[in-house]
């Protein structure tokens, strides 16, 4: 890479297939970091501006994390030892810029942390000499987190000392005093009695129609919920099958049945893990 950085300079054309993202997953990591992103010391409500959030590996599960933390404001740094997954995850748009070295990412980082702007890099080096280098250099993660089937690096709990939240997605399971992710959407979804709801149109005229529905059911000041609809409206607006996930209450889940009506174009899966085109109409 240049020392001039921009989108141009990756030819997202020729990067192969791409990777196929799981929208839920995609909203529970945007949501366990925005939940997080509120709990840090001078959280200035509504989202992850100005903060770093560092992810090793960028598997399926790791490329959530980045999009989840872009997606609520973030600066999101993937560190990966091959380049395939980074490539992949740009061509998903999860990424942003593929880099060779530290000097570069930061370059990038602190120019969008500044400027409490959301950037995706995926630096392609191995995570112990990556880490290490960060510890020496004084950069120091907000929120820290290591993707499934990847061993755990050196170092993870040097930075847990000096401060940086670290998050399980999956990967920290032997690590003491880490957040579990699931274990947290699930205090925070029964406390604020919320459910994963999957709802699918036909068409994409019936999903904007869906979106605009959606927003219209929350609160103004329910920031966390409307940026999630408002940004993964514009993210997944080309995903097939044509699907929204929400967090919603039962009362606004029967709402929005309600003023659906009878049409048949767009329709709710009870099970969010079950295949898009159920029989179950609205």
């Amino acid at each position: 890479m240049t020392s001039e950085y921009s989108p141009s300079l990756v030819d997202r054309t020729s990067l192969g297939s791409a990777l196929v993202l799981n929208q839920r997953g995609v909203m529970r990591a945007y949501t366990a970091l925005w939940l997080m992103g509120d709990t840090l010391a001078g959280a200035m409500a509504g989202g992850l501006g100005g903060r770093l959030v560092v992810s090793v590996g960028l598997p399926e599960s790791g490329s959530s994390v980045a999009l989840g933390a872009t997606l609520a404001g973030a600066a999101f740094l993937g560190i990966e030892a091959g380049p395939a997954l980074i490539k992949q995850a740009l061509q998903a748009s999860c990424c942003d810029f593929m880099v060779n070295n530290l000097d570069e990412a930061l370059r990038i980082l602190k120019n969008e942390v500044r400027k409490r702007r959301p950037v995706s890099v995926g630096l392609l080096g191995a995570a112990d000499t990556v880490l290490a280098e960060m510890a020496e250099r004084g950069v120091l993660p907000d929120l820290l987190t290591c993707a499934p089937a990847h061993g755990l690096p050196a170092g993870l709990e040097s930075f847990q000392r000096m401060g940086s939240v670290l998050m399980d997605f999956g990967g920290l399971v032997d690590v003491p005093s880490t957040v579990d992710v699931d274990g947290l959407l699930a205090q925070w979804s029964t406390a604020e009695g919320f459910l994963e709801t999957q709802w699918v149109a036909e068409t994409t005229e019936a999903l904007r129609k869906l979106d605009t529905l959606l927003l219209a059911r929350l609160m103004e000041g329910d920031r966390m919920r409307r940026h999630w609809l408002e940004q993964g409206a514009k993210y997944f607006r080309r995903s097939m099958p044509l699907t929204r996930e929400a967090w919603m209450s039962e009362a606004e889940i029967e709402a929005l049945r309600r003023e659906l009506g009878q049409e048949a174009d767009v329709r709710l899966v009870s099970d969010p893990d079950a295949k898009p085109h159920s029989n179950l109409h609205i």
